[in-house]
């Protein structure tokens, strides 16, 4: 029998969080010493498509954010907390783009020096043709769906380097990589390497995603296959789920803690309305949250909040038990 329902409101008010400090004795400076940059980021060229790794190191331990900016004319944009190495992920596109660390305590701040990281077009650049498909509506409660053969083409002048395939965080698509992926001569077709189907377990509803294609001397290059989901006879059943997060122990005085993601989950087979978290009094005590969205209008069933929220162990705690 199917449920007369097209919505329900998530409320999200008991995720397990636990955290254990063991009071071990800390040596506690009288007063922190400047932040020093003892060896500073630097500039560097990469092709389009390959990622950048810088390394960089300071005088004592703090918490260092990555920022991000076009050129001098635009204002510096935060991107994340991060430590040495870090990798900044492909870029797609020609591009220049101005980086700097800086570590804020306290009423004074820290900047590293300026570097630039350039993408630029690799000297064997080639191109990419893969034809857009589609699939034909699957009913709710569908079984495993035939996979699609995947054909990519080089329509370029020179071999591909480094071929690979990916799709976005929480894709309603499968992708399924049956062999090694291997170098596409120019002008010729690959239709062994990759294929791709719907996921199970997705609610009703249209769904457009993508995969992406990506090489040392390629842009990258996107296929489309959409599908829809229609109604049946199968329950329509709203449920979410979230990831238990676990801390860890720690030792009194540890240092600054990472960002854990909070992954909720629509579970059952219909897709779920206006998610949002509500926190218990005092549960932020010991946790801070950090939030892309404050709420999702709608989590389809199958499919997760990703990185949409996130969690830090405070600083400074007591020794003991939190939950």
């Amino acid at each position: 029998m199917k449920r007369n329902r097209n919505h329900l409101t998530a409320w999200l008010s008991a995720v397990i969080l636990t955290a254990a400090l063991l009071a071990l004795p800390v040596y506690v400076p009288a007063a922190a010493e400047d932040v020093v940059f003892t060896q500073q980021p630097q500039s560097g060229v990469v092709n389009i498509g390959q990622p950048y790794t810088f390394t960089f190191e300071t005088n004592r331990p703090c918490e260092c954010m990555l920022q991000m900016r076009e050129g001098s004319t635009y204002d510096w944009g935060n991107m994340e907390i991060v430590t040495s190495p870090y990798t900044i992920p492909d870029h797609p596109f020609e591009a220049t783009f101005e980086y700097r660390l800086i570590v804020d305590e306290e009423e004074k701040t820290y900047y590293s020096d300026v570097f630039t990281v350039q993408w630029k077009r690799a000297e064997n650049e080639t191109t990419l043709y893969i034809e857009d498909g589609t699939f034909s509506d699957l009913p709710l409660g569908y079984g495993a769906v035939e996979a699609v053969p995947l054909a990519v083409t080089n329509t370029g002048a020179y071999a591909t380097e480094n071929l690979r395939a990916y799709l976005a965080e929480d894709s309603s698509l499968e992708l399924i990589e049956n062999r090694t992926p291997q170098a596409i001569p120019a002008g010729q077709t690959d239709h062994e390497t990759w294929s791709v189907r719907p996921r199970q377990g997705l609610g009703v509803g249209y769904y457009q995603d993508s995969v992406f294609f990506a090489a040392d001397n390629v842009e990258i290059t996107t296929v489309f296959y959409p599908f829809t989901v229609v109604e049946s006879d199968a329950e329509i059943v709203y449920e979410a789920q979230a990831d238990p997060i676990d801390f860890g122990t720690l030792p009194v005085g540890y240092g600054e803690q990472e960002m854990i993601d909070l992954t909720v989950r629509a579970t059952g087979t219909g897709n779920l309305s206006h998610v949002h978290l509500q926190l218990g009094e005092g549960a932020d005590r010991f946790f801070s949250l950090q939030a892309q969205n404050a709420s999702l209008d709608t989590l389809h069933a199958g499919q997760s909040t990703g990185s949409n929220w996130s969690l830090r162990l405070n600083s400074g705690l007591k020794a003991g038990t939190y939950q």
